[in-house]
C-alpha cells in the first residue's frame, strides 16, 4: 500500500484446522501510516483499507459475493475455518508486499520488521531489475524509442499473460456424431467423459478460466518469445488432447472452477466441430528456431509431435470438407438456432454473418485459407522431421491445389472481394418482433418466439403446434415490451456469394496466401483501408459498415460480438501480413509498407491509451470511439500488442 514508511501488524486470526498454518498474520505499510483501527479493519491514508476474515467454506463458489461484504458471513461455532480472506481496497496503482512465516512461528517474530523488510525489499528490487533487463533484451522497446510508461504498459501485458497460465485437470464432455461408432441417427449419439490434464494460458482468468484451442496459438506467439520451453510444454499438452481420428475439442472445460463459468449449452464439445488451427503458428516458430542453437531440441520435440499433428491436420481436411472439390465448410451451424442469424462457433468468429440459410452447400473462405495454411506448414514440418517420407509431397501438393482453387471458389468480381458461398438471401430484411412465451400443453417446457405487432394486437394464438399454449409477452423492464430482431428472407434465396465485407474477406491476406504479385492483392488492401468498411483510427473493425448486420445483436441480451468491434488477433495477423508484404518484392510493396506503419501505430496508441485511462487490457475495442469493451481484464490475445510494438511476427 505504499513505497515504505511506517509498518505495523494490523490483524491476526487463529485458524483451527487439520492442516495449514495455526496463525495467519498480516502486515501492511503505507507512507502515511495507520489511520484508524476498528474491528479488525485498518484504514490507511490515500483511501487504502484492508480487512481480514477467517471462514469455513465448502467451496469457493460465490466467492465474489462473499468478498463484497464478508463480515456478514459468520462461521458456525465449533466448525473449523479453512479459508482466510484478505480484502484490500484503494485506488490503483497499489504496491502490496507479503511476508510469509512458517506455521510454527510466533507473531512476535514479525516485530523484527526493519531487517526483514529491508531484505525482502532488496530481493524484490533485484528480481525487478532482472525482469527489466530481460524484457528489454527480448523485446527491445526502449531501443525502438518507446518511453517509460509505454514500456511499463507492455510489461503489464506480458506479466498478466504469464499470470494466466494454468494447469487444469478434469473431465471433458464429448458428443460423438454417428460416424464415430457406426450409428445412423441423431438420437443415438453418445457422450464420453474422462479425466485429462492441460497446461495452457487462458484468455481471462476471471471471465474465461479455461483453454481455448484457437486462442492458444495466439497466446503462445508472445509467450514463446519469452520462454520457448513453456510453449513446448503447452503445445505438448494440447497435442495430448488429440482424440480418436485427430479431433481436438475447441474448448477444454476441465474441472468445476472452469465449468462454473460456462453456460450449460456450451459445455458439451461436439466431435465434428473444428476450430482454426492456430497451433501451426507455433510449429512454424519452432521450425524457424531450428536454424540456431536450439535446432536439435526443437526438431526432436516436433518429431515426437508429428504423428498427432498429422492426424489433426488430416481430420480437419476431411471433417470440414465442402460441397465441391477444394472447398471447406465449418460444421456446427444450425438453421434451427433461435437467433437473428445462426452462429458459426467453429470458425472462432461466432456471430460473424455467413449465408442466411445454413446447409451442406456452404463453403467458407476462411476455412479454405486455414486449410491452405496448415498443409503448407505440415509440408515444411514433414521435410524437416521425416525427410524422404511421402507426407511432405502430399501436403505440398494439397497446399498448391487448394491455393489454386481459392479465386475460382471465393473471388466475387461484383463486390471485388473474397466471399463465402451458400444458400443466401441478399434481398431479405431485418424486422422487429415482440418476444412471446409459449408452452407445451402439460407445461413441461416453454419456448420463446418472436411475433409481429399485428399478431400481438389480434389477440389470436401465435404459438407453434409443438408449443400450442400461449402464456404472455415479455416486458423490457422499462414499462414496455421486449423486442428482438428477426431476419425475413426475400424471394431471392439461392446458392450465391455472401457479400459481407469484413474479417473473413481478408483471410487470404492474413495468412499470407496471396503472392506479392497477385492481381487480387490490391483490392484486398483497398478494402482494408476503406473507412466505410474496415478501417478506423483504432484498428480494423470486424464487419464493414455496409453490412445490414453491422452492430446488430443476435438476440435479446446477446450483444453483437464480431459485428463491428475491433479484435486484436485479426489485427495482429493483418499487421504481420503487411510486414510480410512490405518486405517482399512486388508492385504493392510500398503500399503495404504505408498501411503497416499506420495500422501498427493506431493499434499501439489505442490499446495503450485505454490501459492508461481504465487500468485494463480489454477483450475488444469499440470501432467508433476506441473504448475498451466486454471482458476485462483480458490479457489473452490482446497482449499481442507487445509483439506489434516489438515488430516480432
Amino acid at each position: 500500500a505504499g513505497d515504505g514508511g511506517e509498518s505495523a501488524s494490523f490483524s491476526s486470526r487463529e485458524v483451527k484446522s487439520d492442516s495449514g498454518p495455526s496463525t495467519i498474520a498480516f502486515r501492511a505499510s503505507a507512507g502515511l501510516g495507520i489511520g484508524s483501527r476498528r474491528g479488525g479493519l485498518v484504514a490507511f491514508g490515500q483511501g487504502v483499507s484492508v480487512s481480514v476474515k477467517a471462514l469455513s467454506l465448502a467451496s469457493l463458489a460465490g466467492i465474489k459475493d462473499i468478498a463484497k461484504d464478508f463480515n456478514k458471513i459468520e462461521t458456525k461455532p465449533g466448525k473449523p475455518t479453512n479459508v482466510a480472506l484478505v480484502k484490500i481496497k484503494g485506488r490503483l496503482p497499489l504496491k502490496i508486499m507479503w511476508k510469509l512465516a512458517p506455521a510454527d512461528s510466533k507473531l512476535g517474530l514479525l516485530e523484527d520488521k526493519v531487517q526483514a523488510s529491508a531484505e525482502v525489499r532488496a530481493e524484490v528490487q533485484r528480481r525487478a531489475r532482472q525482469f527489466d533487463e530481460r524484457f528489454e533484451a527480448t523485446f527491445g522497446l526502449k531501443a525502438k524509442g518507446f518511453v517509460e510508461h509505454e514500456v511499463k504498459f507492455a510489461k503489464a501485458c506480458l506479466s498478466n499473460m504469464l499470470g494466466g497460465m494454468g494447469y487444469f485437470y478434469g473431465a471433458s464432455d464429448v458428443k460423438l456424431p454417428p460416424e464415430y461408432y457406426g450409428g445412423g441417427s441423431e438420437s443415438n449419439q453418445l457422450e464420453e467423459s474422462y479425466n485429462m490434464p492441460l497446461f495452457s494460458a487462458v484468455p481471462s482468468r476471471s471471465f474465461f478460466p479455461r483453454g481455448f484451442l484457437w486462442d492458444e496459438g495466439f497466446h503462445q506467439l508472445l509467450i514463446s518469445k519469452w520462454n520457448v520451453d513453456i510453449t513446448k510444454d503447452v503445445l505438448g499438452h494440447w497435442m495430448s488432447a488429440v482424440r480418436k481420428g485427430g479431433w481436438i475439442p475447441r474448448e477444454q472445460i476441465l474441472g468445476d472452477a472452469a465449468r462454473r463459468r460456462v453456460p450449460d449449452r456450451f459445455v458439451t464439445q461436439v466431435a465434428d466441430v473444428a476450430n482454426p488451427p492456430t497451433l501451426i503458428f507455433l510449429v512454424e516458430k519452432l521450425l524457424d528456431s531450428a536454424n540456431n542453437e536450439q535446432a536439435k531440441d526443437s526438431l526432436a520435440f516436433l518429431s515426437k509431435l508429428y504423428p498427432r499433428l498429422s492426424s489433426w491436420c488430416d481430420w480437419l481436411l476431411e471433417s470440414q470438407s465442402g460441397p465441391v472439390a477444394g472447398s471447406f465448410r465449418w460444421r456446427g451451424r444450425e438453421a434451427s438456432e433461435d437467433v437473428l442469424h445462426p452462429n458459426t462457433l467453429a470458425s472462432g468468429l461466432d456471430d460473424y454473418p455467413r449465408a442466411t440459410h445454413p446447409d451442406e452447400n456452404e463453403s467458407h473462405v476462411d476455412m479454405l485459407s486455414w486449410a491452405i495454411a496448415i498443409t503448407r506448414s505440415m509440408a515444411k514440418l514433414a521435410r524437416a522431421v521425416a525427410p524422404g517420407d511421402e507426407d511432405a509431397e502430399r501436403y505440398e501438393a494439397l497446399s498448391q491445389q487448394l491455393s489454386a482453387s481459392l479465386d475460382s471458389l471465393h473471388w466475387d468480381e461484383e463486390s471485388g472481394a473474397y466471399c463465402d458461398k451458400g444458400m443466401h438471401s441478399e434481398g431479405g430484411a431485418i424486422e422487429t418482433r415482440y418476444v412471446f412465451r409459449c408452452s407445451k400443453e402439460d407445461d413441461s417446457s416453454t419456448k420463446d418466439i418472436g411475433i409481429s405487432r399485428e399478431a400481438l394486437e389480434s389477440r389470436q394464438n401465435p404459438c407453434p403446434p409443438n408449443f400450442p399454449k400461449p402464456l404472455y409477452p415479455f416486458g423490457d423492464g422499462k414499462g414496455g415490451l421486449l423486442t428482438r430482431d428477426v431476419f425475413v428472407a426475400g424471394e431471392d434465396v439461392s446458392l450465391s456469394f455472401v457479400r459481407q465485407k469484413g474479417y473473413v474477406s481478408l483471410f487470404p491476406l492474413l495468412l499470407k496466401i496471396l503472392p506479392a504479385d497477385s492481381p487480387r492483392l490490391g483490392a484486398v488492401l483497398e478494402l482494408l483501408r476503406d473507412e466505410q468498411e474496415l478501417w478506423t483510427p483504432y484498428g480494423l473493425r470486424s464487419l464493414g459498415k455496409s453490412s445490414r448486420f453491422y452492430e446488430v445483436g443476435n438476440a435479446p441480451g446477446d450483444r453483437p460480438y464480431w459485428r463491428g468491434a475491433i479484435w486484436m488477433p485479426i489485427n495482429y495477423l493483418a499487421v504481420a501480413a503487411l510486414f510480410h508484404y512490405k518486405n517482399t518484392p512486388g508492385p504493392l510493396q510500398s503500399k503495404a509498407g504505408e498501411l503497416y506503419k499506420e495500422l501498427r501505430l493506431n493499434l499501439i496508441k489505442n490499446v495503450h491509451d485505454e490501459y492508461q485511462r481504465t487500468g485494463y487490457i480489454w477483450e475488444q475495442y469499440n470501432d467508433k470511439t476506441g473504448e475498451g469493451q466486454r471482458s476485462h481484464p483480458f490479457t489473452g490475445w490482446t497482449a499481442l500488442i507487445v509483439s506489434i510494438m516489438a515488430e516480432q511476427f
